[in-house]
């Protein structure tokens, strides 16, 4: 028997698991003639049956998408970090870069994000606090991550948000670490659909400033689905809390472009924090 080069984690799960194979099977189910409801695609798909997108960005790709094939910067254009900060900011945008100093990388889909993520306000054997219930692939990003993973309830009996299981869990976390990674999958969570309100966005904040006294707290706020409540029409209320109070722990922010745009197959996302200053904004971005 031949040595195996391949660690024994990447084994885990993975049929089980993996979204494109086990959408690649449903197709091919389909096309044997059985009916099936394919709920693994997980994009937007018109009653047609046809990938969602937006007409203008398919336009603009056909005009521009040769432009620029040598490698970009490792960040990612400057164009393309104001075309992001300006989408979410609004008319916020030039306040913020004044006010805050920004970390921004450009990364692959907003699963780069949360890769990166992870990897950057994490040491290995660290911890990561995801909710219960979540997008699976979280699991799978911190193992390959090599940090640990706990949950916090997402809701409680009212079918709120849970900020008593997840102040449990920080004080659980807390004992034995230096740094904690919380994800918040907001607006529109995979897979509940759920959407915190402003209270429970306060509620939650205040805890955090708390516990941030005693532990290094960097919040990920994945946005994929955020335009799924906003349309891209109005700022999201969250940007204005964070942005006019002082924060004692760290927000950072996954945004999805094939989410917000209908491009899945371009993998395009980012991964930036809102900074307090410029120390850590370097540390962030050098990690």
């Amino acid at each position: 028997v031949m040595a195996s080069f391949v660690a024994s984690r990447t084994e885990t799960g993975l049929k089980k698991t993996d979204i494109f194979l086990i959408a690649a099977e449903a197709r091919r189910d389909l096309q044997s003639g059985n009916k099936v409801i394919d709920a693994s695609i997980g994009s937007f798909l018109y009653d047609n049956k046809k990938l969602g997108s937006v007409s203008k960005i398919k336009e603009s790709l056909k005009e521009s998408i040769t432009d620029r094939l040598g490698y970009p910067p490792v960040k990612g254009y400057e164009e393309y970090k104001e075309a992001v900060l300006r989408w979410l900011l609004k008319d916020r945008y030039e306040e913020v870069l004044s006010s805050k100093k920004v970390a921004f990388g450009a990364t692959i889909g907003g699963t780069g994000a949360c890769y990166i993520a992870f990897n950057t306000f994490l040491d290995k054997g660290d911890t990561v606090l995801l909710p219960e219930p979540m997008w699976s692939n979280y699991t799978q990003i911190a193992d390959k991550s090599y940090v640990k993973h706990d949950r916090y309830e997402l809701f409680d009996l009212d079918n709120n948000f849970n900020i008593a299981s997840l102040k449990e869990r920080i004080e659980v976390v807390k004992k034995s670490s230096k740094h904690l990674l919380i994800v918040i999958n907001d607006p529109c969570q995979n897979p509940t659909g759920f959407s915190m309100v402003e209270k429970e966005h306060e509620e939650l904040i205040s805890l955090l400033n708390e516990e941030g006294k005693d532990i290094a707290i960097t919040v990920l706020y994945d946005l994929a689905y955020l335009d799924f409540l906003t349309g891209g029409k109005k700022r999201y209320y969250l940007f204005d809390m964070l942005l006019d109070r002082k924060l004692n722990f760290l927000p950072a922010f996954a945004f999805s472009c094939s989410k917000s745009f209908g491009g899945y197959g371009l993998r395009n996302g980012a991964l930036f924090a809102l900074a307090e200053d410029e120390f850590t904004k370097k540390e962030v971005e050098t990690s």
